[in-house]
């Protein structure tokens, strides 16, 4: 990557300064200019998901609310000649900055389980064919990947309903809906029908073919399968989950839900011959779908628009994860969705 224009882009978008401040952004300027280099970035073309990557890094580091400040202001200005966009300004920018900063939380960076063993694992038997799996193996699968793909809570996930779903006509989406008394962590009980969230599984039919392996991964055609192998066992049951034993007739518990997924990632260990580790949460897999977006520059905005996260600080202070151990891994699985988004995995 050729970065001498960019350079003298920067130079000049900061001429009025005196020598010794100069330096100064002259020294911050090639050091992000080096970080995005190692991650085929053009720095003078800077996004923002980048931006915030790169601050997050910065946080990492140990560095001040100033020069972090600093680094902002200097990438900024020399985006700005480039493409009008004043980076700076953004709102989730400047809640982020603040976010990596405050307090200055021990964050535990490298997740507990390896994400990209887990998704292998789920593209091969027990849990294929999902036609002839069991419905323990089916019903694990389904719930992992709903949980990755719209990267929300166990809770709405036990919420959600059978009855009233939505679906695109090619089935590029399906939408589910909690039942009415749900309310989700974020919301209150006065904002009533309007504080109802719906949860939006995208689809992978369009990005994979019908006789790829990806396709296993597909968290519309996981949910499709289980819904059409458990409708005979619904008995008038609402949830879109239901029990794994024959006969059951009551509502299954969040917590019913949260053992399909510890069970299922446990599993997949074991297929692989490994054992599996301590620890392991239903939760954990909203960390991954969200640390997965973020990895793959969406937008911050969006992952907390699915996160329902209202500022950053949640997300950095507790979800963020270091997926750098899992690059090569998941780049060899392909397309997912996570959080909200399908991501590519460069």
């Amino acid at each position: 990557m050729k970065t001498g224009y960019s350079r003298q882009t920067a130079q000049t978008s900061v001429g009025y300064l005196r020598a010794s401040s100069k330096t100064v952004y002259d020294s911050r300027w090639d050091i992000f200019t080096t970080w995005c280099t190692e991650r085929s970035q053009r720095p003078e073309k800077t996004t923002e998901p980048v931006l915030a990557e790169f601050i997050v890094h910065l946080g990492q580091e140990g560095r001040s609310l100033s020069t972090i400040t600093g680094y902002v202001t200097v990438i900024s200005q020399v985006v700005k000649i480039h493409s009008g966009k004043n980076l700076a300004s953004s709102s989730q920018i400047q809640h982020l900055v603040k976010a990596v900063t405050k307090g200055r939380p021990t964050i535990k960076r490298t997740p507990s389980w390896d994400l990209s063993l887990v998704l292998a694992a789920f593209s091969r038997a027990p849990f294929e064919p999902l036609e002839s799996c069991t419905l323990l193996h089916l019903t694990q699968k389904t719930a992992f990947l709903m949980l990755l793909a719209a990267g929300c809570r166990r809770s709405e996930l036990h919420a959600l309903q059978l009855a009233g779903h939505e679906n695109h006509t090619q089935w590029r989406w399906i939408k589910f809906y909690p039942h009415a008394d749900f309310l989700a962590k974020t919301q209150i009980a006065s904002q009533g029908a309007k504080g109802i969230r719906s949860v939006t599984i995208r689809s992978l039919s369009d990005r994979v073919g019908p006789d790829m392996e990806e396709r296993f991964l597909c968290p519309v055609r996981a949910v499709r399968i289980y819904i059409r192998r458990t409708a005979d066992m619904r008995e008038g049951k609402k949830a879109l989950f239901v029990s794994v034993k024959a006969g059951v007739r009551r509502e299954i518990s969040k917590s019913t839900v949260s053992g399909w997924v510890i069970k299922g990632i446990k599993g997949c260990y074991e297929s692989a011959s490994l054992d599996p580790p301590a620890g392991v949460r239903a939760h954990d897999v909203r960390s991954q779908a969200s640390s997965l977006a973020f990895a793959d520059q969406v937008a911050l905005e969006d992952i907390m628009q699915a996160c329902t996260w209202a500022t950053p600080n949640s997300f950095i202070s507790f979800y963020l994860k270091d997926l750098t151990a899992q690059r090569d891994g998941l780049y060899k699985i392909g397309p997912l969705v996570a959080a909200g988004s399908r991501v590519k995995r460069r």
